[in-house]
């Protein structure tokens, strides 16, 4: 498990649970500040072992601009999401994502 915090509410944590398919990564707080790092240090990781990733969203509170712009360069490099809650879906489709 990775975290990132800079105080309670400001907290990103992630869960990692390899799949025969894949890596999940469940995501639970807040993406921002040092967990925009955290994050992509995670997905890099399983990116580079040639691993698929799935970002579960279930559990994230809030998203701010930089984490936006994270996750879109992560869809582009294939990584999946579910789980989106609608504000931060509305989120990416203001920024241009589907």
């Amino acid at each position: 498990m990775a975290e990132a915090s800079t105080g309670a509410d400001r907290m990103l944590r992630i869960t990692t649970v390899c799949e025969p398919g894949g890596t999940s990564l469940r995501l639970e707080g807040r993406i921002a500040g040092d967990g925009i790092v955290v994050l992509e240090t995670e997905c890099e990781r399983w990116l580079a072992s040639e691993q698929s990733v799935l970002l579960d969203f279930a559990h994230v509170a809030f998203i701010d601009s930089r984490g936006v712009e994270l996750l879109r360069s992560l869809r582009r490099r294939g990584v999946e999401v579910s789980g989106v809650p609608p504000l931060i879906a509305d989120m990416l489709d203001e920024a241009g994502e589907s």
